[in-house]
């Protein structure tokens, strides 16, 4: 009776697994395999290598203190941002935005600059409402 338990429980776990298995051997979507100038990968990918290198390597929130009220390496130009270094548009990536109920809601962005593979982090709100940035971080890509 138990080992019956046990194997419909484990249904799917198989069908999780199999379904990752096969992820795995499907091709990548164009639309996710680079960006569209060839520069550097899709926002997809983008997003994912900066949120890792922010929530696991940098560990942001621990350092948010270290951050500067200023970023002289982004100039902000209506909706779009520009990279002071080489004056190329970049990437805005919203990372994390509460909804607007909240307390003390809280929002994380990321430029990121396609020449120089380096991106800008933006923390705004929280509670103790702070608007700060950290930067300028270079982000590695492995090519598929």
């Amino acid at each position: 009776m138990l080992s019956i338990k046990i194997a419909i429980r484990s249904i799917p776990l198989v069908f999780l697994l199999s379904g990752c298995l096969l992820l795995e051997l499907l091709p990548e979507p164009p639309e996710h395999q680079g960006s569209a100038s060839g520069e550097g990968p899709s926002d997809l990918r983008l997003h994912a290598a900066i949120l890792s290198d922010v929530r696991r390597e940098l560990l942001f929130e621990q350092h948010l203190r270290e951050g500067h009220p200023t970023c002289a390496g982004v100039r902000i130009a209506g909706d779009k941002a520009i990279c002071s270094v080489d004056g190329s548009e970049m990437t805005i990536l919203i990372l994390r935005a509460d909804l607007q109920y909240e307390a003390h809601r809280s929002k994380e962005t990321a430029y990121f600059c396609p020449k120089e593979s380096i991106y800008y982090y933006r923390y705004e709100g929280g509670p103790r409402n702070l608007d700060v940035w950290l930067g300028p971080y270079k982000i590695p890509f492995r090519s598929r």
